[in-house]
């Protein structure tokens, strides 16, 4: 199946919605999905801090070969910062959601993530 991303990339194709906690200070891959298509999905994931004061970090990677993250985001905040970014993709990808905090006193919140598009049928299943 060929997927194309135009505009808002609104339909979900899978999305885990546990929220996982972390307190790490070097990257670390803390969710994972494994593409079942080929053409272009947004990857998008929520993150937070768990306290005030405190800076955490979230960035997507594809596949496991690349030590390089994409789209490093920062949040200062305990409102959800939202990550996102466009991927070209083919059966047996695997998108990352990666996390880090800023030092050791410092903890962070994933909330969902999700691989999206503009067209075809959503999801019918969630990950957790």
């Amino acid at each position: 199946m060929q997927l194309q991303l135009l505009h808002q990339a609104k339909i979900p194709l899978v999305v885990s919605t546990k929220n996982n906690s972390y307190n790490v200070t070097s990257w670390t891959i803390d969710k994972s999905i494994t593409v079942a298509v080929s053409g272009t999905v947004k990857a998008k994931a929520y993150f937070r801090t768990q306290g005030s004061l405190q800076t955490v970090y979230a960035a997507f990677r594809k596949n496991s070969s690349s030590t390089n993250y994409n789209a490093t985001s920062t949040s200062n905040s305990s409102s959800f910062t939202t990550i996102e970014q466009n991927f070209n993709v083919h059966p047996g990808d695997v998108i990352h959601v990666a996390v880090k905090s800023y030092n050791s006193t410092h903890s962070g919140l994933l909330g969902s993530f999700g691989l999206y598009v503009d067209t075809g049928s959503g999801a019918t299943v969630t990950q957790e």
